[in-house]
């Protein structure tokens, strides 16, 4: 893993943490509402794995975060750094 992929690696991991506590989701019912499994869950908070883009805008629906709808590389800056 590059030095610029394990921080958005940490940054991700931190965040979907943070999110799920706020809403006091389990991780069944955060992978329920992204359509992932609780283990997908449970990695990108063990840091394991980095979610595609598509997982991201799931998890940002879940989290009820807003999606910058006038970019097409989805500037999810409350999940994940810019992604471009």
């Amino acid at each position: 893993m590059t030095s610029s992929t394990k921080k958005t690696a940490e940054k991700l991991q931190a965040n979907v943490q943070k999110y799920r506590a706020k809403l006091k989701f389990t991780r069944l019912q955060l992978s329920i509402q992204a359509g992932v499994s609780k283990d997908y869950i449970y990695d990108i908070e063990a840091g394991r794995r980095i979610p595609k883009l598509d997982v991201i805008c799931r998890l940002a629906d879940a989290f009820k975060i807003d999606k910058d709808k006038d970019s097409k590389c989805l500037s999810l800056r409350r999940v994940i750094p810019p992604l471009c």
